[in-house]
């Protein structure tokens, strides 16, 4: 919701409004995704070494949220160039992390990886489709920059949900462990 509804409505409208031109706005667009490229294998690594991997989630949860969250406080180009950079760090930190973690959980091998990753990617697809249609509602009722910050508050609200919620016990290790075996026999 939060990446498709900032870099492919608010960001784009809101730039416009400032009077930048639309290829400036297309090089703004594009640090979101050169983040990604640049940062998320660097971070992968680190995702895959540790056993924690809530806390990449919960991570990313508060840089994304308070990067949407920084455009009630500053205002302009630098700061929808900042916000969109630090979700796309916020998609680094979390996206590597989220699979690796369902994929360990107790519950996914009961109902299968295939199922699970499907209802996952899904999802993904489902809060693509209503970024713009929410945030542009909260858009049009409240304005550009306070949309954008409620929809950065309710990321950080979720984040700090997920803190409580997400047990890591209820983890397999029996599998983790095992499918780390086979990881080392693998390289």
């Amino acid at each position: 919701i939060c990446q498709v509804g900032l870099l492919y409505y608010a960001a784009p409208i809101y730039l416009n409004e400032l009077g930048i031109n639309q290829s400036s706005i297309g090089r703004v667009l594009m640090v979101y995704g050169l983040s990604v490229v640049c940062l998320a294998p660097l971070i992968s690594k680190q995702v895959d070494r540790s056993r924690r991997k809530s806390w990449f989630i919960i991570l990313g949860g508060l840089v994304g949220g308070l990067g949407l969250l920084s455009l009630y406080h500053f205002s302009g180009f630098t700061a929808v160039l900042a916000a969109v950079f630090l979700l796309g760090l916020s998609s680094s930190l979390a996206g590597a992390a989220q699979s690796a973690l369902a994929l360990r959980l107790k519950v996914i091998h009961t109902v299968g990886t295939g199922k699970a990753m499907s209802f996952q990617r899904a999802a993904d697809k489902l809060g693509q489709m209503t970024g713009p249609i929410l945030v542009g509602a909260m858009v049009a009722s409240i304005g550009i920059e306070n949309g954008v910050a409620v929809t950065g508050g309710i990321f950080l609200l979720a984040t700090v949900l997920f803190l409580f919620i997400s047990k890591e016990s209820a983890i397999d290790t029996e599998w983790d462990e095992e499918s780390a075996a086979l990881g080392a026999e693998d390289s």
